[in-house]
């Protein structure tokens, strides 16, 4: 990974909006040459996923109701990082809150960077393999309303090409998964 200093000057930034997922704060840009320029961007904690796999191949999905989307969408279990939280912690959590799912081995499949043209957001993908059922914790608004469904490997490819799955999270880390279990990982 390579960081450079960005081409122009940045202020500290303002917060002009806190809720609790995250805060928008606006930044002033200096260039060498020009004019300043301000920037809104979204500052996020980070988020955790899981592609929860059983020993029979299947993948274990959540139905929930995504309000900008104003539709019903089909992810991988996710949720957001609390403050100072390891995100493994987050995915593990979040799996039990979400599925009730416990994994036979764990490893992590990497992170990627939600949008970084306007968020910090970074999201943890881990591999849950031989998943089997244990107690589940519904807490939240979200939890609340959501379904389990369960979809084998096989089909992964035609529910992402036919729409049934539209969650960037989610088609990267079923690709991911599926890269892994082809390499023999997991």
């Amino acid at each position: 990974m390579i960081d450079t200093p960005a081409p122009y000057a940045v202020d500290d930034g303002t917060d002009v909006l806190r809720t609790w997922h995250f805060t928008v704060r606006r930044h002033v840009l200096t260039p060498p040459a020009g004019d300043p320029v301000t920037r809104e961007i979204e500052v996020h904690r980070g988020s955790a996923a899981v592609v929860a796999i059983d020993d029979e191949q299947h993948v274990t999905l959540v139905r929930q109701y995504r309000l900008p989307l104003r539709r019903w969408t089909l992810e991988l279990p996710t949720g957001g990082l609390e403050e100072g939280e390891d995100p493994a912690a987050a995915a593990r959590r979040e799996l039990a809150e979400e599925t009730g799912l416990v994994p036979g081995a764990w490893s992590q499949l990497g992170r990627f960077a939600n949008a970084p043209g306007h968020s910090t957001q970074w999201t943890a993908l881990f591999l849950a393999s031989g998943c089997r059922p244990g107690p589940t914790r519904r807490s939240g608004l979200e939890e609340s309303t959501m379904t389990v469904e369960v979809l084998a490997l096989d089909d992964v490819a035609a529910a992402i090409r036919d729409g049934r799955i539209v969650d960037a999270k989610t088609i990267i880390g079923l690709t991911w998964a599926t890269a892994a279990a082809a390499d023999g990982v997991g």
